[in-house]
């Protein structure tokens, strides 16, 4: 039998997000989170070091300019030539050209494996080319890319019918690697702790529906409390019983 003082069970709890209460449930496992960007700090820092070939970049800066006639140069020329420029660094690293450089330097490589340790830079308003050769042997990077301008001025020489390109910089031998960069990986590593532990707190957080305090009560159930009672199951370091609360709800 059923009387007018009995409630329907709840089945639906509120999910409103209160940030603070979050927050504040977030600051007490800051261990968690110190722990998480530790591990993600140590794993970044061994598998940078000792899993990731170092790898070293050469550079080299060519010239795009007709050698012929170097003086009186109008604007028109030099817009034309900062045009070539861009024409030119989308073409040298052609199959022709990787195929002599790979042949001159009785490199072990296809030209498409080259081609990957290539790139070419330039701007808008510059008749500059910027060469970089990448290789795990900074002497095998130097070398390449010595051989890779050379190859250049001289297919472009033949192509023109003119001298268009002039080496500005021969390859740099570089002392230290390019990359990884280990500073940047454990920033990264850092970040991806923080954000993976702060993450899995909250969903922890807003999954739990367990009912501990009055406040809970009246917030997930919509009731009132109408009395606590202490509760003790465990006793303390000094033999003395810790208290805990039931509550009873209308």
């Amino acid at each position: 039998m059923h009387t007018n003082n009995e409630h329907e069970p709840v089945s639906d709890f509120n999910f409103e997000i209160d940030m603070g209460e979050y927050i504040k449930f977030v600051l007490k496992k800051w261990w968690i989170v110190a722990v998480s960007m530790l591990v993600c700090l140590a794993i970044s820092a061994v598998y940078t070091v000792y899993f990731i070939a170092p790898q070293y970049t050469s550079q080299a800066v060519l010239y795009v300019i007709n050698l012929e006639n170097p003086s009186g140069v109008s604007n028109s020329d030099l817009i034309g030539y900062a045009s070539l420029t861009q024409d030119y660094s989308k073409i040298i690293k052609n199959n022709s050209i990787l195929r002599s450089v790979i042949e001159k330097g009785s490199l072990d490589t296809t030209p498409e494996k080259l081609s990957s340790k290539i790139s070419i830079s330039t701007s808008s308003d510059s008749r500059l080319l910027g060469v970089s050769v990448t290789d795990e042997n900074p002497a095998e990077a130097k070398k390449i890319c010595d051989l890779f301008c050379a190859e250049v001025k001289l297919q472009i020489k033949e192509m023109m019918n003119e001298d268009q390109i002039a080496i500005i910089e021969n390859g740099s031998l570089p002392s230290s690697p390019s990359s990884p960069n280990l500073n940047k990986n454990i920033i990264i590593s850092l970040i991806a702790g923080f954000a993976v532990s702060v993450s899995a707190i909250f969903i922890v957080k807003i999954f739990d529906d367990t009912i501990i305090t009055r406040e809970d009560v009246e917030k997930r159930l919509g009731l009132n409390v109408i009395g606590e009672i202490p509760h003790s199951s465990k006793l303390d370091g000094k033999g003395r019983r810790t208290a805990k609360m039931k509550l009873f709800a209308k």
